[in-house]
């Protein structure tokens, strides 16, 4: 599917093992900068328990997880649950590693370990640095924390911003530029790389010459970011390249169903919603705004149409009062699809009804109670209301489910550090 060979690609897992490499190198000579390495290890995790008010369809917080709460069960653990550990390796004042394995809930349903990040960094410049690996994804105001339940107030990230058919890291290298102009302390992050997703049912996204730049503006209690990202978007099935296989050469009579008429070949269309190397970027903008005592912070992004994906705009507002140990909060998001294709072809035309009918709005109110150190309970539920003729974000939708519907969903969750 690539120009590129396989022999001449930076693929994620060698990008892995020379960051790997480069580490191992460094611990090599630590001892020309010190006594010697310096370990810490760290940890976080999420037992949490959600419950869906509509069972002909399960509502899912990522766009990889197969199954939820509706459909499948009535109440579903593996939701926000996870555990996940972390090593990080200080060599000297400008050398250092991270490597950082996590279990949840997978594309395959499994709840099999996975090394999310393996990096190592170095710290040109009191301003600079630089970090080559498996990285976390750039491109969102909580990047560096998506994955820790207890940094954020809610339950989980807001699912219409976050579900995104979006890689979870990136492999490749960023750089990073800190400085500042009076008052204002001002951070931009370079980054370029590519990341294959595994989804459900054997479908996998190769994302490709990834790049973008982040800009960001620390003025007293207000920080100010913006963040363009372009990528290139590689759809694989054995499902999706059998269907789009039809619509290049056509389909004979009958194919389709008992009576259904033949349709001629069209490569070009094919070639339109079906091939590697499709071009697409993302854009956002964040403030968040944190005295204390309460807090309000929000992010709105666009992403082009790319494929079979309509053009999307994503949004969200999340405010809360620090009341001693308790956080009572309410939180606005949503997911609309825009710009519908309609090509004249069926098959097509199904397909691409399939994936415009997503657009969702969600209310949610919740309570984080810091019980202990490095301990958090909270409790959410929230609103989700499909636009008309949409199923959402939904996964595993039945021919019961009802498009335009509004679904409640219940979240308990115990969020910990360590």
């Amino acid at each position: 599917m690539h120009s590129v060979s396989r022999r001449q690609a930076l693929s994620p897992r060698r990008l892995v093992r020379l960051s790997t490499a480069a580490a191992a190198l460094l611990a090599c000579q630590a001892s020309a900068w010190a006594d010697g390495p310096q370990f810490r290890f760290s940890g976080f995790g999420t037992m949490g328990v959600a419950h869906s008010t509509n069972k002909q369809a399960d509502y899912t917080a990522n766009f990889d997880q197969p199954s939820g709460p509706g459909y499948s069960r009535s109440w579903d653990a593996g939701l926000d649950s996870k555990l996940a550990g972390q090593m990080d390796v200080t060599f000297s004042s400008k050398f250092s590693a991270t490597a950082q394995v996590e279990t949840r809930r997978r594309y395959d349903a499994s709840f099999k370990p996975d090394l999310m990040l393996a990096f190592g960094k170095w710290q040109a410049t009191p301003e600079v640095s630089v970090r080559l690996g498996r990285l976390p994804y750039p491109a969102f105001l909580i990047s560096d924390y998506r994955e820790v339940g207890y940094s954020q107030t809610t339950v989980r990230p807001p699912v219409d911003f976050y579900q995104g058919v979006f890689p979870r890291r990136l492999t490749g290298a960023d750089v990073t530029w800190r400085t500042s102009v009076d008052s204002v302390a001002l951070k931009a992050i370079g980054f370029y790389g590519k990341e294959l997703a595994k989804l459900p049912n054997g479908i996998e996204i190769d994302f490709t010459r990834i790049y973008g730049l982040n800009l960001s503006a620390d003025v007293g209690d207000m920080n100010y970011r913006i963040s363009y990202m372009d990528f290139k978007f590689n759809p694989s099935s054995a499902q999706l390249g059998a269907v789009f296989q039809g619509v290049a050469f056509g389909f004979p009579a009958g194919a389709l169903g008992t009576g259904s008429p033949a349709i001629p070949g069209d490569p070009a269309l094919a070639n339109a919603y079906y091939r590697p190397g499709m071009h697409t970027f993302y854009g956002s903008l964040s403030a968040n705004y944190d005295p204390g005592d309460w807090f309000v912070n929000s992010e709105v992004a666009m992403a082009q149409a790319v494929s079979f994906f309509p053009q999307r705009q994503f949004y969200y507002v999340t405010s809360g009062v620090r009341l001693d140990k308790f956080t009572p909060y309410a939180t606005v998001s949503g997911m609309l699809a825009e710009n519908f294709a309609v090509t004249g072809h069926p098959v097509v035309d199904q397909i691409l009804a399939g994936s415009q009918a997503s657009s969702q709005r969600t209310v949610g109110i919740g309570l984080r109670w810091d019980a202990v150190k490095n301990v958090a309970l909270k409790t959410q539920f929230d609103s989700v209301k499909l636009d008309t003729g949409s199923t959402g974000q939904f996964a595993n939708v039945q021919p019961g489910f009802t498009p335009g519907s509004r679904i409640g969903i219940f979240s308990l969750a115990v969020d910990f550090v360590f």
